[in-house]
């Protein structure tokens, strides 16, 4: 987390791909701060989002008044894919247009996300200020609604699963009386009917 061991003003340019793009509601606002605080005055900030080429991944339509800034997965570690941060226009224009002048926003401009080119501005924020809904804003009630519906289902979703692991667990390591009780009692049961064909039974002698 932020600061980051650099004084203020060090860069002209400072290029963010693939930065905001994972932070969620707790961070990102933290380092847009601390990413103004480095700039010199002037200084360019370039950082990629994932718009509405990239929602193939929300796994829904596209609606821009739901988006704002949309979480998906927020409590997976990477490796178990997450999180993903998708944005709006009207939200980076609304959010991080305070902290910088928004030069320009393209949705092609890379392979595989979106770009923003921002101007860093004469201003004294907090991540607070930034983070601050943006008044007489329809849309950020409309998007705090949709994320909320989102995040109940994905918490049920992971209950599913932990349900699902805890019983596939309990067949491996059943109690006594289960799976492994049954695998036992049979390996018994063919060694009780072993000992009664010896003692009944002498065994062959293969001829030399």
């Amino acid at each position: 987390m932020p600061p980051l061991e650099r004084p203020n003003a060090s860069f002209d340019l400072i290029w963010a791909t693939s930065v905001f793009t994972h932070l969620v509601h707790e961070t990102w606002s933290r380092w847009m701060i601390e990413l103004h605080r480095l700039l010199r005055p002037g200084g360019i900030l370039m950082a990629s989002y994932l718009g509405q080429r990239q929602s193939w991944i929300l796994g829904e339509p596209w609606d821009d008044r739901r988006v704002g800034m949309n979480v998906i997965n927020a409590g997976l570690d990477w490796d178990w894919g997450g999180p993903f941060v998708f944005h709006s226009e009207w939200w980076l224009r609304a959010h991080w247009g305070r902290a910088f002048e928004i030069v320009s926003i393209e949705e092609e401009a890379l392979d595989q996300q979106g770009l923003v080119v921002m101007r860093r501005r004469d201003v004294t924020l907090t991540s607070e200020d930034l983070d601050r809904t943006e008044p007489d804003e329809p849309r950020e009630l409309s998007a705090a609604i949709h994320q909320g519906r989102q995040l109940y289902a994905e918490a049920a979703d992971q209950r599913r699963i932990a349900r699902d692991l805890t019983r596939r667990l309990g067949e491996v390591a059943r109690p006594p009386d289960t799976t492994l009780g049954e695998l036992e009692g049979c390996a018994k049961a063919t060694g009780r009917t072993q000992a009664r064909a010896r003692q009944g039974y002498a065994e062959p002698e293969l001829a030399g």
